[in-house]
């Protein structure tokens, strides 16, 4: 039987009145990780808000850089509503925050090049990824124009801790090489961040596999 109208409005009042009831669980990469990937640093958000959904956001990002390992950033968000987030809000929740990204770097995505699939970070939570690729029209922050984008996004729900997670990344995996008369002749991959963000011990995701991957090692409660 479902939650009737007047039931749900009821506990999303409570909820609200009640203080911290709908503070999410801090979502947080591991120390140790950070720890082993110097490199990666941690940008904290703080709270906002999302088609009435409220969060917490964390951002973890390296250097740009021009060669390999090339150039990375993951946002998490931490999630907790009255009535919990279903998979399907989880994920228009993900798509919306990609599309942002996208925009915001540059990125044009290849829709026709995606995959999908189950895994469960280093906690046992279970969660749901996608993987597309892109390419980045012009030069931005992190990025330079015409490189290879990976995108991850993965989503899932921590029973222990009520809070769910969604969590969307850029990797930079190749660029394009320039030769005679500053043509583009061919380009030069390296999938070393990519494991670093997508990795776990048994490639999960697409055969990426990292013992200390950031995604993989959340820590959710």
């Amino acid at each position: 039987m479902g939650v009737r109208p007047a039931a749900a409005a009821a506990v999303a009042t409570i909820a609200l009145l009640v203080p911290g009831c709908l503070e999410p669980h801090a979502v947080r990469v591991h120390p140790d990780t950070l720890a082993r990937l110097p490199h990666w640093e941690q940008e904290e958000r703080g709270g906002g808000q999302r088609g009435g959904t409220r969060y917490e956001e964390t951002v973890y990002r390296t250097e740009p850089r021009r060669g390999p390992p090339y150039a990375g950033m993951m946002q998490v968000f931490a999630i907790r509503s009255a009535l919990g987030m279903d998979a399907g809000e989880l994920d228009a929740f993900a798509r919306q925050v990609t599309e942002d990204a996208a925009q915001a770097h540059h990125v044009a995505i290849d829709r026709a090049a995606s995959r999908d699939g189950q895994r469960r970070t280093a906690q046992g939570v279970p969660t749901d990824w996608h993987v597309l690729e892109g390419t980045v029209q012009s030069r931005g922050a992190l990025f330079d124009e015409d490189v290879r984008v990976r995108i991850l996004t993965e989503s899932g729900t921590d029973g222990r801790s009520r809070t769910s997670f969604v969590l969307v990344a850029f990797v930079q995996v190749a660029r394009t090489r320039d030769c005679a008369f500053l043509l583009p002749c061919g380009s030069t991959g390296d999938l070393r961040t990519w494991l670093e963000v997508a990795g776990d011990p048994s490639g999960s995701i697409g055969g990426a596999t990292h013992a200390d991957g950031l995604a993989y090692r959340l820590v959710t409660h």
